[in-house]
């Protein structure tokens, strides 16, 4: 079914000139600069140079602009779309629907990590007038030609949603990658050393290997690092995980940074020691931020020391942080933009809870489930995440908040400690 549904796809994205090098475009300009050839022999910066924001043309060269910025920006980010169901066809039709949906989000969200990615869907986003929503089943075939080639770049599990036949739901939801990306940002603000490829481990359960799970309990040691220094020592609870996990120190720092000198801060080392055949252990800092309203981890840079003015020292390196080196050795923090810190809570509360974002998970990590609907999928996403057995209610919270209309508020502990169960 997923394999027939690819290639159907496949033959939707040739047919309608998709081969992201033009989209069909031509104009003389197109063809005068090349934009085509240079596209198609990988040199997107030429593209990207010569067209610049697209705002010098208008109307339809306009939208043809965008979708060859768009493009260019893709291919910079080695997110190939032909290439990308290329991939997909790979995969073996004879897993069922659960371990095909593992395997199509390993694909995904090992291309996630290049922020040229990011620069590309806005441009795709242009095409329909910024409303991503219309990137969905059951709009697609109302859609111009141009608005469903930008729409199969924004939203690539089309790819294996409008011409299988098998599926019978025309949603109104729409996968974003543009809300995946934004969603692996947000775990990687909570969880430092996480790899886009390894959401797949959070998401569906992935066999992992003893790199990343040293105690061999299936479950990303980062994860079980920021769950230990959040339950424990942010939140005072006990420990309820594996005796493996257990912190080597914790002491209270200061930084001089503007963004930070105010700031409650201790900071803890984790340790997550070796069980079975494994030797050795992985070593984690946290930093946990005593708030006036909340407690939390703060987000940090992974593998850099900084000194307390969170300026990076380029001799150092994490062993000279110890249980007595005072605020000489820090983990560095990461600052916005705007010059304020990240934190778990933030990402959580500020990204977890836009419920777009979330339908656009929920529908990626169970892409291939025809016999629910897409409000079934969301609904048990949201339970799964919040430890909920039935209907929401403030009466059946789990580790969520539920206000009397059933709205549920994805807290920090409910995200902790879903990222580090069994799937």
């Amino acid at each position: 079914m997923f394999k027939n549904s690819i290639k159907l796809s496949l033959c939707v994205v040739a047919g309608l000139g998709i081969l992201f090098s033009g989209c069909g475009d031509d104009s003389s300009a197109a063809k005068k600069y090349n934009v085509e050839q240079w596209l198609d022999s990988g040199e997107n910066q030429k593209v990207i140079d010569y067209l610049g924001d697209c705002s010098s043309y208008s109307g339809d060269a306009k939208t043809n602009c965008y979708l060859n910025v768009g493009a260019a920006y893709y291919g910079k980010a080695k997110f190939n779309l032909l290439d990308l169901a290329d991939e997909l066809l790979g995969i073996d039709d004879s897993l069922d629907d659960d371990a095909q949906s593992k395997e199509f989000n390993k694909i995904i969200f090992s291309k996630l990590d290049d922020p040229a990615l990011k620069t590309g869907i806005k441009y795709y986003s242009k095409v329909v007038d910024g409303d991503d929503s219309v990137c969905n089943t059951k709009n697609y075939d109302s859609l111009k030609q141009k608005q469903k080639q930008a729409c199969l770049a924004i939203n690539p599990i089309l790819y294996s949603d409008i011409l299988d036949d098998d599926n019978e739901n025309e949603s109104e939801n729409s996968v974003s990658i543009g809300d995946i990306i934004e969603f692996k940002d947000a775990l990687q603000d909570a969880i430092p050393e996480l790899k886009a490829e390894e959401l797949v481990a959070i998401i569906d359960g992935d066999t992992l290997d003893d790199t990343q799970d040293i105690n061999n309990n299936d479950k990303l040691d980062s994860v079980e690092a920021t769950k230990y220094a959040l339950n424990v020592v942010a939140l005072s609870k006990v420990w309820d995980g594996n005796d493996s996990v257990s912190s080597d120190f914790n002491r209270t720092v200061s930084y001089t940074n503007d963004a930070l000198k105010d700031k409650n801060i201790t900071l803890v080392k984790v340790d997550v020691e070796a069980t079975e055949s494994n030797t050795g252990k992985n070593e984690f800092y946290r930093l946990v931020e005593f708030g006036n309203d909340y407690n939390t981890t703060l987000t940090t840079i992974p593998n850099i020391v900084c000194g307390d003015d969170n300026k990076q020292l380029s001799s150092a390196s994490l062993s000279d942080i110890t249980s007595t080196s005072g605020n000489t050795y820090l983990p560095c923090v990461k600052i916005k933009e705007d010059g304020t810190v990240t934190s778990f809570n933030d990402s959580v509360v500020n990204v977890l809870n836009d419920d777009d974002l979330l339908s656009s998970i929920a529908l990626s990590s169970n892409s291939e489930d025809d016999e629910k609907t897409d409000d079934e999928k969301i609904s048990e996403f949201k339970n799964d995440i919040c430890d909920i057995n039935g209907t929401a209610s403030s009466t059946n919270q789990g580790l969520c908040e539920v206000d009397n209309s059933g709205k549920i508020t994805i807290t920090q502990e409910a995200m902790i400690d879903y990222m580090s169960k069994d799937k």
